[in-house]
């Protein structure tokens, strides 16, 4: 179940921002809308200054990564302050350690501007070498593109400061981001919008993002009402029919598919047309993209309040590295649900003939596989196969029996076993406990598994929310 904030006591929340106009308003707007939604929350902003804000003379190209960031992070991490509300782009790449962040759901116009003086002509301008204010390479390579006779001049300051600096004739015009301008209620300064396919703005640009310190549970449970659940599919194997149909509706809704090889691609046709369709697939151990960076863009997409769907081919849970996925997210303890798909195993098997279990010559199979961690081949000889887990399928009635006689033959009573009711339906149950002690609760009507093994005592956190 999501770990929601409870409605009977009220939530109080330090709010840390930095003290610029811009920063004050934006975040005095945000907190304004997440009190319309979470009426049981109370916020005090507390401003702080910045490198970026006391330091008025290096130009931004050259700043570091954490120029508007760094006293913020040290306020969440001393404990003064329970979170920051940011502009997304002024945001490391990678957060200071012990900090973890999430996008807010309000965007802003994402477009740069053309920016004039009150009495001037834009065209007369621009027809000239006009001296442009600017605060990134990115604009400064559009200038030098679109408009080679202009002299680009770093800027700095406040956007009303850099409104001034303008009007008294420092600079014949300025670029900035339209969203800082609508925000401050300053819309009637804005010459001109630049389109985006000729100055392309970075994806946070109009976006506002909140830090905080990892694994905060208050923080966490507000979070929990702006991100969705990652949804990991089992694409089957072979041929897009094979995939369920609640993996379908996920992919009908999705706005990031990280996808695989070794699938149908048929299923990406499941996908909305906005979608971002991400290739992170593999041949024979080599890497389109190494599982690490898989791992990553996963929970920044989802902590951008995407609807992230990780499609992998056949069923995830058989030798794919579902596992480090899910650890990646629950280290951030970001929600997901799993979807299993139909396997290579039943579909070589059950689609072809070759019946894994039938009356009178086989009662159960073993699965393994030889290739280890790095590419090396592993032992599969009989000691190794003793060490797998087991699964016993309609076998709740016999458990005592089972996990005598497994005791019996060798297995320390302590080992791990599982009892999993109606898997995969509505009132899916797990009982836990070990051979020497797991009993089933009462007279079992549903079909029912038994699991025995180190793995019989692993579970997907349930407490993130779906």
């Amino acid at each position: 179940m999501p770990v929601f904030l409870y409605h009977h006591a009220i939530m109080k929340f330090k709010v840390g921002t930095r003290s610029s106009t811009l920063s004050l308003a934006q975040t005095q707007d945000a907190l304004t809308r997440i009190s319309a939604i979470l009426p049981f929350v109370e916020f005090k902003i507390v401003p702080f200054s910045s490198p970026g804000d006391r330091d008025q003379t290096t130009d931004l190209r050259d700043a570091p990564a954490d120029f508007f960031s760094r006293d913020l992070d040290a306020a969440i991490l001393s404990g003064d302050i329970d979170f920051a509300l940011h502009s997304a782009k002024d945001l490391p790449e990678s957060c200071a350690e012990g900090i973890d962040w999430f996008h807010l759901p309000w965007r802003e116009d994402q477009r740069d501007c053309w920016v004039f003086p009150q009495s001037a002509s834009g065209e007369q301008l621009l027809s000239r070498s006009p001296v442009v204010g600017i605060s990134s390479r990115r604009r400064a390579e559009y200038l030098k593109k679109f408009f080679p006779g202009a002299i680009a001049k770093p800027i700095r300051g406040a956007i009303p400061s850099r409104i001034a600096q303008l009007d008294s004739g420092a600079y014949d015009a300025i670029i900035t981001a339209g969203a800082a301008l609508n925000r401050l209620g300053m819309q009637d300064r804005i010459s001109r919008w630049i389109p985006c396919d000729e100055l392309p703005p970075p994806e946070t640009q109009g976006v506002l993002a909140i830090t905080f310190r990892m694994s905060d549970p208050r923080v966490i449970s507000l979070r929990n009402h702006f991100i969705k659940a990652v949804r990991f599919v089992g694409a089957g194997v072979g041929s897009s029919s094979l995939c369920t149909l609640g993996g379908v509706e996920d992919l009908r809704h999705a706005d990031v598919c990280l996808y695989d090889d070794l699938m149908d691609e048929a299923l990406l046709a499941h996908l909305p047309d906005r979608a971002m369709r991400i290739h992170v697939g593999k041949r024979c151990g080599a890497h389109s993209v190494p599982q690490s960076e898989i791992n990553t863009l996963i929970s920044r997409y989802a902590r951008r309040g995407l609807r992230v769907v990780r499609l992998r081919g056949g069923e995830p849970g058989l030798f794919g590295r579902l596992s480090e996925e899910i650890e990646e997210l629950e280290k951030y303890a970001l929600p997901y649900v799993v979807r299993p798909g139909v396997s290579a195993l039943a579909a070589a098997t059950t689609g072809a003939g070759m019946l894994l279990t039938r009356r009178g010559i086989s009662r159960g199979f073993t699965v393994m596989t030889p290739r280890v961690q790095g590419g090396g081949t592993a032992d599969v000889s009989l000691s190794q196969r003793r060490n797998l887990p087991m699964v016993f399928f309609m076998s709740v009635r016999k458990l005592r029996e089972i996990a005598d006689a497994l005791i019996a033959d060798g297995l320390p009573p302590d080992t791990p076993a599982s009892i999993v009711d109606n898997a995969g339906g509505e009132g899916e149950r797990t009982l836990r406990g070990t051979l020497g002690d797991i009993e089933a609760d009462g007279e079992e009507t549903a079909p029912g598994l038994i699991l025995v093994g180190e793995n019989a005592k692993r579970a997907y956190r349930r407490d993130l929310g779906a």
